[in-house]
Order: structure tokens, then sequence, then C-alpha cells
């Protein structure tokens, strides 16, 4: 499995790492869930709520055979016994809660995002939050590209950081977007496509982009949205499926490129450090020329569920 390890110290931590991590790294072997074998699930509503009758369109929805979009349905497992069910739906958020046992919807509501570009959403230790974003179509350094938006636990919205000047022409595009937390800090973990590169040659590059935000203040810290290698910064194009965990002392980041590198890579940093000062390791190299988008490889996920060795 260890393959091209590229710095002294990686194969240690890999080899700790995937003892203890699984990262889902699947090539021709994506399922597609047939609904014909599925049971009819119904529930009951309670008599004071009002059901947005909203179902969800999932089946199957974390295949991909070129490249991955932003996950739209995340479910948590929240206090009371409830489950709350948080869906992107057409232009708008649908919240929904739950008895445990999924049979009773207990209420319904919705929520309207500022911006039209859907990233994603995370449940926190203390926030929820949702990015959105905007596609900039002039390539225009002050143009707002994303915005992160924070709520209270009951979706009370809180505060919201704009994000502008970072080589964005297309937030969230060809790939996906998962975010984690540490130390009071929120990292969302995406793509973009960049700039064009010249007026002769109107060419937008897609690459990973990593944003590292103060949660208190909403202060975006760090990031990386420039051309450079996966050694210096962990720079990966394309990248077509971004995932994220850290074991509460390193981030880790597994990409699915397509040229540079042409692989599955997986990504370390520390978490007192910097986001772009990174080793890292090909856990799958990918036949083919680079730059081709058709790879004939997915990722099903990552995991890491225990402190680093």
């Amino acid at each position: 499995m260890m393959r091209n390890c590229l710095k002294p110290h990686t194969a240690l931590w890999f080899r700790h790492l995937t003892a203890a991590a699984i990262a889902a790294l699947m090539l021709n072997a994506c399922m597609t869930v047939s609904t014909e074998c599925l049971p009819q699930i119904t529930f009951a509503v309670a008599a004071d709520v009002q059901s947005q009758e909203t179902p969800s369109h999932n089946l199957s929805a974390n295949d991909y055979t070129v490249w991955a979009a932003p996950v739209k349905s995340h479910l948590y497992e929240i206090g009371d016994n409830r489950l709350e069910r948080v869906e992107y739906v057409g232009d708008h958020i649908l919240l929904e809660h739950y008895t445990a046992d999924t049979q009773t919807l207990l209420d319904s509501r919705t929520l309207e995002l500022p911006l039209p570009l859907y990233g994603g959403c995370f449940h926190g230790s203390k926030y929820n939050f949702i990015v959105c974003g905007l596609e900039n179509t002039e390539d225009d350094p002050d143009a707002e590209v994303i915005r992160l938006l924070k709520y209270s636990m009951d979706w009370e919205l809180l505060d919201e950081s704009s994000v502008c000047d970072i080589n964005t022409h297309t937030p969230f595009s060809a790939g996906s977007m998962r975010m984690i937390e540490y130390n009071g800090k929120l990292v969302v973990y995406t793509s973009h496509t960049m700039y064009a590169r010249s007026e002769e040659w109107d060419i937008h590059h897609q690459s990973n982009l990593p944003l590292v935000f103060d949660q208190e203040s909403m202060k975006l810290e760090q990031t990386f949205y420039n051309f450079s290698l996966i050694s210096d910064t962990g720079y990966v194009s394309h990248s077509f499926n971004q995932f994220i965990q850290t074991d509460g002392t390193y981030i880790y980041r597994v990409d699915h490129g397509d040229a540079h590198p042409r692989a599955i890579s997986i990504t370390r940093c520390s978490c007192s450090g910097k986001i772009t000062d990174v080793s890292y390791c090909l856990t799958q190299t990918i036949p083919g020329y680079a730059g081709d988008n058709y790879t004939n490889a997915s990722i099903g996920g990552l995991s890491c569920p225990h402190p680093a060795a």
C-alpha cells in the first residue's frame, strides 16, 4: 500500500496513520445503490409541525467517475435524543429535527443563503457553520468569493466572514468541501479554479484550497491559493476530492489528484503550525498522463479516530 513516501520522516507517521485510521481508497470499485432493494420509510409528523415534504435525492451521490461535488446532505445526532437534518435543496437550506428512531418529524424550517453557490455545513462543538460562495467572473481581487456563516446551535445567525482576494474564479469547483475544528479554529478544505493565467489564454486552473478561521473572531488566519508543489505547501492539482481529519495533534488531508501529483495523496501538518508546513505520502499512484481528468479512481472516506502515536 505504501508508495512514494518522499520525506525521511514520512514513512513512520504514515504507518501509524494507516494502522489507526483508514482511508477508503477505491480503484474500479464505485458502487451505485439501487432503490429496488431499499425499504420504504414512513414517519409521523407532530401535530403542530408544518412539514416541508422534501425528500432527499442523494442515493449514490458519494460516487463519482471524474470529480466529486460538495456534500449537500448532512445528518447529525444532537441532544435530547434527536437527529438533525441539514440539506441544501434547490436554493435554500432545509433544517429538520427527528426522533432518534427517525419515525417522527419534530420540526421543520428553512434558511436562505446570501450567495448562490453552496459549499458545505459543519456541526461544531459550540457553533454551526455554513459556507457559500459566488463565481468571480471578472477575476476581480476585490470581489467576494466565499462567505462563512456562523450560527448558534439553534441556528440563530451570529456572525459572518467574507473572503476575497484568494486567486479564485469559482469556489468549490470540480471538488468537494469538508471541515474540521481544533483549538477554536475551523479548517475549511475545498477546491477552486484560479484567475486566468493570461488574457490570451482564458484557462482557469483548478486545485485544492485550505482556509483556517478563528471561530470567535471569524478572521481568516491561514490559507494558500497559488501554484506550488505538494512538498512545499500540500498543493494538489487538479484535486478532484478533498478530505480532512485531525487527531488533535496533526491535521491530515487527502486529495484525489490527476496531475501534480497524479495520485491519491495524504498530507500531514501540525495543529500548532502552518497549514502549508507539510509532510506527505502518495498512497496510490495513478497510471496515465498528467492532466488526464479520467483516473478510474475515487475516494470513499478518511477516518482518524485515535490520538497521534
